[in-house]
């Protein structure tokens, strides 16, 4: 049984409570929970170890803390259309991916006619 971690500085919702039951389905113990994590910090402490880390709807900027870590997102589960919970280890699991982000600021298109 690997340790989990649930990152919520929330309240005790709905959502959250859900985010736990899923996290015990899949790693046959419920999460201990944290408010903030240094992912750095805790994966040199715990290698073996899975950070559960919710993104939602509006959340910008928040893969910064992965920066400069080994940490991988895993796998991601969608909790509600405005929450997907990111599975985040650094054991190179086969289905690991590397994140890679960018943002991306929007303008206006215009359109472009061309003569012939």
């Amino acid at each position: 049984m690997r340790e989990s971690v649930l990152v919520w500085n929330g309240k005790s919702t709905g959502l959250y409570r859900e985010a736990r039951r899923i996290i015990a389905g899949r790693t046959g113990a419920a999460p201990r929970t944290v408010r903030t994590i240094d992912f750095d910090v805790f994966f040199n402490e715990q290698p073996g170890a899975l950070v559960y880390f919710p993104v939602f709807q509006g959340m910008n900027g928040w893969w910064g803390e992965m920066l400069g870590t080994n940490a991988r997102i895993q796998s991601k589960m969608i909790l509600s259309p405005e929450c997907i919970l990111y599975e985040i280890g650094i054991d190179g699991a086969a289905t690991s991916r590397q994140l890679f982000a960018a943002e991306i600021i929007p303008h206006t298109l215009k359109k472009v006619k061309e003569d012939y």
